[in-house]
């Protein structure tokens, strides 16, 4: 329930600290050296691929809305 569309915005827009709708490696690299977590590039990169659905690089909400519900896009 805490899953709602709305609460999943929120989060991704904390990751998307630049605001340009996207969330790339440096925007998880960034999270998670703030919360203490390492991560080397292939992983950033791992999960990036994971839920890319478009190929580009970057997680849309779309992309991390469906891959967080595990709904198709």
């Amino acid at each position: 329930e805490r899953e709602t569309r709305e609460y999943l915005k929120k989060i991704f827009d904390i990751i998307d600290y630049e605001k340009d709708g996207q969330i790339s490696i440096k925007n998880l690299r960034k999270i998670a050296n703030d919360l203490g977590e390492i991560y080397d590039e292939s992983e950033l990169r791992e999960m990036i691929e994971r839920a890319d659905t478009d190929s580009d690089g970057f997680v849309t909400f779309e992309d991390f809305y469906a891959i967080l519900t595990k709904k198709a896009v």
